[in-house]
């Protein structure tokens, strides 16, 4: 997945199709090919919040959801970026 270039990201949600069963063990993502956040399932829906905001580099940055475990093929419904709240 491509992030364009000034895009803040802070936050990602997924979600596993579980009507076959949990299969995700474990898992990282990364931006650029620094991990930025790893757990060990998804279920039906996992949002990944960040401790700083990440800001597209020149040219845009690249995250990527890498599957390190699983108890079978994974079904993913989603895998989404999302920027900050706004705040007042």
């Amino acid at each position: 997945m491509n992030v364009e270039e000034g895009i803040e990201i802070d936050r990602f949600q997924l979600k596993e199709d579980t009507s076959v069963g949990q299969r995700v063990l474990q898992y990282e993502i990364s931006v650029d090919t620094a991990v930025v956040f790893s757990a060990e399932s998804i279920g039906i829906k996992r949002i990944a919040l960040l401790n700083e905001t990440i800001v597209g580099k020149q040219g845009g940055s690249t995250v990527e959801l890498k599957i390190l475990a699983a108890a079978a093929p994974p079904i993913l419904k989603q895998f989404a970026v999302f920027s900050p709240c706004a705040t007042e």
